[in-house]
């Protein structure tokens, strides 16, 4: 006795993988969900900085950014990024377009306030946001990406 199958839809379901693939995670740089759902998902950490940061001018908390993005070759050297990491996010303390424009140089006070100097002790500020919401970036993170799958599949 001999038994036949045949399955059809395999070429529809490989398409919908290529899609989901690329649509969340692809090295080509166009991922629509990974990138911006990183970013909402550092919100937390974001705005424990700003309450964790000291209050004197009110300038480190302006020059504070959320960003996610493709590591870069520079981020790339970082002992927390990962060959395989596709995106990453940041929340940083910096130089506006504003300071740089009137300086013209890098301000360093940020990184003089979190890692401390000669003349002043550390007043950590980013590292504790972040270690403070590891939790939520975790839950946020898994929250979008899994109303993302379920509109997939709903598409």
């Amino acid at each position: 006795m001999k038994t036949t199958m045949r399955i059809e839809g395999l070429a529809d379901v490989q398409r919908v993988f290529e899609t989901l693939q690329m649509e969340i995670g692809d090295k080509k740089a166009r991922s629509k969900i990974l990138i911006p759902a990183i970013k909402k998902a550092m919100n937390p950490v974001m705005i424990t900085a700003k309450q964790l940061s000291p209050d004197n001018t009110g300038a480190l908390d302006r020059s504070m950014k959320n960003l996610a993005k493709r590591p870069s070759n520079k981020d790339r050297k970082s002992k927390y990024i990962f060959k395989s990491d596709s995106v990453i996010g940041v929340v940083s303390a910096g130089v506006t377009k504003e300071q740089k424009n009137k300086y013209g140089k890098p301000d360093l006070r940020a990184i003089a306030q979190e890692f401390g100097s000669s003349h002043n002790p550390e007043r950590a500020y980013l590292r504790p946001a972040l270690e403070k919401n590891v939790e939520s970036v975790l839950t946020i993170l898994s929250a979008e990406i899994v109303n993302y799958i379920d509109k997939f599949k709903r598409a």
